[in-house]
């Protein structure tokens, strides 16, 4: 077999690939997101905020640990920690990126909480101390150690990302060209900064957004507002100085509009989010220009909402904040340029009680140190059929191979291990690999057979081996296989240079089995005889009852299974007798009804679609109905079974009236406007009288009441009147409707 002739080394990625940190969301009004399941699901959180917030959750587990405002910082159990209120002043948290998290660099209980105030609180950078072994393990702002002031004047961004051994917080000098770079070690927060001044001429006047490349080799700017416009800027950063350099100018637009920014996951897009527009932009960062980048932007999605930041996720996309929404949108596939990268409005729904607001919360970094970057052997091995060629990760700036060399490729003849290290910003990173020989092995396995030629069977490698690999002369690559037909079948199981052939020859065993019977129904006591034959005829036969004889008597009602068997081949054919249901059927107790009244026969019935009926009469249908007094019968028939019952039925006169006028002149006729007639079974009785402009000028629920044409203690005047009875009566509730004349 041939196998792999050209093997590339990917030395790994020296970015320090974020674990569960940032599992849990908490955002916008009450809202939660947590990346634990997938897909990823909501929660209902406490924070209340417009824009800036925060979260961190456990490094290994993804348990949330705690989260913030730029007003408070609140636990895992969603309340406000005891000493957690005024961590910053914008309580309203209108501040672009005005909280982040960043864990202590040697002491995995403690985290920075930096806050950072809006415009409206002359952008005041300060940070609080948040222990985790405070509070019973759930984490308080330390005493002391709250709303400590770095410096003021910054617009409304702030961005945390690795150094070597540190962290790096950056932020931007409002209206002016400086980026301040605070350096956080072991030793705590180096409060003189790292100043760079761009060379653009572009001020932003507050609200603004920063992001530091997946890869810490970029920083985008995007500014809402600004002088002389709104406008996107990208620079290069080193993780080791805080510096920043090359500042360019990649898009601008009159009035507000650029928000929130992201990189893709492998930095070679950057994407934008417009305010005016409610457009999310991509851009190219591989075009040699700041012209070209900018010829490059390609719309992903025109939003029906008000877009706010967007933000990398743990699971590689790229979420986007949509004022007021219900959810977030997702760009997915965010590596590829457009139309490839692909938009989904409210991929994650949000609880029905919560919204979304401009902010969502900043990626938490990790420190890298030594120990992170530095790689240990994987020490993967690959065979060697003839000589080939291994490649270090394109893009390094030095390569040195186990013999000193220092190309980008080594050319290998023998068997033997081979490694290669290349510097990174920060350290060295490493790979190794072991090449050995091919071996081949040729081998025979049973031969088996399909019980029929509709069956299918399963097929499995008879060598079963760690990380093998698999290759059946049907093409699949699974360690077992599921055929239907007869032949013969091999696989090639592969481990390293170890190749091991199986091969089986598959056959036919068809066996059929027929019940003589087709489902049938019995009476109660009686008895059918039910046979079955076979094909082959050597086949054993089984009945589910335990008989092994080919013709069996059936008593009572249920399934009756023949299964015919030879060699572990089965098969089984079925008959189900049932029994005749039993008949009942009742026609009532003997009753009085109104003489203008129908009801049907029977009230209750039990019996089957095929039983004969026969009433007094001579009809034969199922139901009957009856309009007149007398005595009715019926008689239920099936082949196991006669029943029947009889009804006396007589009637009376039930009408009830209520009179079209009166004339409630106290001359002791005609009087009172009432119901009459039948009133002996009326239930739930109500009448109300209404004049000609709608006003209800009589009511009652006494039914031996009545209208006697007065109005608020008056005679009322002359006229028609309208009058609406409802009531229950016989079994069904009534409506009446109808005009009332008052004549005196």
């Amino acid at each position: 077999m041939r196998l792999i002739l050209l093997f590339t080394i990917l030395l790994f990625s020296t970015v320090a690939t974020a674990q569960k940190q940032n599992n849990n969301w908490c955002f916008g009004r009450n809202a939660g997101v947590s990346f634990n399941t997938s897909p990823p699901s909501s929660f209902v959180s406490n924070i209340i905020t417009n824009e800036g917030v925060a979260a961190i959750s456990d490094r290994t587990t993804g348990t949330l640990i705690f989260y913030a405002s730029t007003a408070n910082v609140y636990n895992k159990n969603f309340a406000i920690m005891p000493n957690g209120t005024g961590v910053g002043v914008d309580n309203a948290g209108t501040c672009a990126q005005g909280v982040h998290i960043a864990p202590f660099v040697n002491d995995t209980n403690k985290y920075y909480v930096f806050t950072l105030g809006a415009m409206g609180t002359n952008g005041r950078l300060s940070y609080s101390v948040v222990d985790m072994t405070l509070d019973g393990g759930l984490g308080d702002v330390v005493a002391g150690q709250k709303y400590i002031p770095i410096d003021s004047g910054f617009a409304e961004a702030m961005v945390i990302t690795e150094g070597c051994g540190s962290y790096w917080l950056i932020t931007y000098k409002r209206g002016s060209a400086d980026h301040y770079a605070y350096k956080i070690t072991s030793a705590g927060i180096n409060t003189v900064p790292v100043i760079s001044t761009t060379t653009y001429t572009e001020r932003t006047l507050g609200i603004v957004t920063m992001k530091v490349s997946p890869d810490r080799k970029k920083l985008g700017i995007a500014s809402w507002n600004g002088t002389p416009s709104s406008f996107l800027a990208l620079h290069d950063f080193s993780p080791q100085t805080g510096q920043l350099t090359n500042g360019q100018i990649i898009d601008t637009r009159a009035g507000s509009e650029f928000y929130g920014c992201e990189f893709s996951p492998n930095s070679l897009r950057l994407y934008v989010s417009g305010y005016s527009s409610r457009t999310i932009y991509q851009y190219d960062l591989t075009q040699s220009s700041p012209s070209a980048i900018k010829a490059s932007k390609k719309a992903v999605v025109p939003s029906t909402g008000t877009l706010g930041a967007l933000q990398l996720a743990p699971d590689s996309n790229i979420y986007a904040a949509i004022v007021g929404s219900a959810g977030l949108g997702r760009i997915s596939n965010a590596n590829t340029l457009a139309p490839g990268c692909v938009y989904t409005a409210a991929a994650i729904p949000i609880s029905a009680t919560t919204t979304t607001n401009l902010g969502l919360p900043q990626a938490v970094v990790h420190s890298i140190s030594g120990d992170d970057v530095l790689i240990t052997s994987r020490d993967t091995s690959i065979c060697l059929e003839q000589p080939i060629v291994l490649y270090g990760r394109a893009g390094r700036s030095a390569y040195e191979w186990q013999d000193g060399s220092t190309q980008d490729s080594f050319i290998v003849n023998t068997e033997g291990k081979y490694w290669v290290r290349s510097p990174d910003v920060c350290d060295f990173v490493s790979d190794t690999i072991n090449v050995i020989s091919k071996r081949d092995t040729t081998r025979s396995s049973s031969d088996t057979f399909l019980c029929n030629a509709t069956s299918a069977i399963t097929l499995s490698a008879s060598v079963i081996k760690n990380n093998a690999t698999y290759l059946w002369n049907t093409g699949s690559t699974s360690e077992k296989i599921t055929i239907n037909s007869a032949g013969k079948y091999w696989v090639a199981t592969t481990e390293l240079c170890d190749v091991i052939i199986d091969s089986i020859e598959v056959d036919i065993l068809d066996i059929k089995v027929n019940v003589a019977l087709a489902d049938t129904t019995i009476c109660r006591g009686d008895t059918i005889l039910i046979s079955g034959s076979a094909t082959p005829t050597f086949a054993f036969l089984e009945w589910s009852n335990g008989s092994t004889q080919p013709v069996i008597k059936a008593y009572a009602e249920g399934k009756y299974i023949l299964t015919a068997s030879h060699a572990g081949c089965t098969t089984s054919d079925e008959v189900y007798v049932s029994y005749y249901p039993n008949i009942s059927i009742e026609l009532g107790e003997s009753r009085e009804i109104c003489d203008d009244q129908v009801i049907i026969l029977p009230e209750m019935v039990t019996s089957s679609e095929y039983d004969i009926y026969l009433w007094q009469d001579g009809s034969t249908n199922r139901k009957y109905s009856v309009t007149k007094a007398g005595t009715y019968y019926v008689q239920v028939s099936n082949r196991c079974q006669t029943v029947t019952d009889t009804i006396t039925i007589t009637t009376r006169n039930c009408k009830l009236f209520f009179p079209t006028a009166f004339t409630p002149n106290r001359d002791g006729r005609n009087d009172i406007a009432r119901f009459i007639g039948d009133i002996t079974n009326v239930k739930e009785y109500t009448l109300r009288i209404y004049n000609r402009w709608g006003e209800q000028v009589y009511t009652t629920i006494d039914i031996s009441q009545g209208w006697d044409g007065t109005y608020k203690g008056i005679p009322a005047e002359l006229g028609t009147y309208y009058y609406v009875i409802k009531y229950f009566h016989l079994g069904e509730d009534r409506l009446l409707k109808g005009d009332l004349l008052l004549i005196r």
